[in-house]
Formats: structure tokens, C-alpha cells, sequence
């Protein structure tokens, strides 16, 4: 009767410990949340910042023609 006590305090602590690690985890809801605002923004389409200077010396070349 004692062993089990035991096994079963044992797996007590196991699902304790379980759910504290699914708390942590993202919910299924945040994950589709970020998803939608990481095809929002494109972030493959942002420049880098020596793209945008080239961009800036090309339109300030252009307008001195």
C-alpha cells in the first residue's frame, strides 16, 4: 500500500510538472496570431539600411540630370 502511495505521489508531481510546462508553452491562438502579422509585414521585404542609401544616392543623381 505504501509503493503505491508513492507511485502515486510520483505521478502527482509529474502532471504538476506538466502543466507548468504547458502553461509556458504559445497557445495555438498566438502562434496564428504571429503568423498573421508576419505575413502582414513581409519582413523578407524590408530593405537594409545600404539598400535604401543606394536608392538615395540613385534619386539624388537622377534629379542633379
Amino acid at each position: 500500500m505504501d509503493e503505491l502511495r508513492r507511485s502515486l505521489e510520483g505521478i502527482k508531481q509529474d502532471v504538476k510538472l506538466i502543466q507548468n510546462d504547458l502553461n509556458i508553452c504559445a497557445k495555438s491562438a498566438d502562434l496564428n496570431m504571429l503568423t498573421k502579422y508576419l505575413s502582414f509585414w513581409e519582413p523578407l521585404n524590408f530593405m537594409t539600411e545600404e539598400g535604401v542609401k543606394q536608392i538615395v544616392k540613385e534619386i539624388i543623381q537622377n534629379r542633379k540630370i
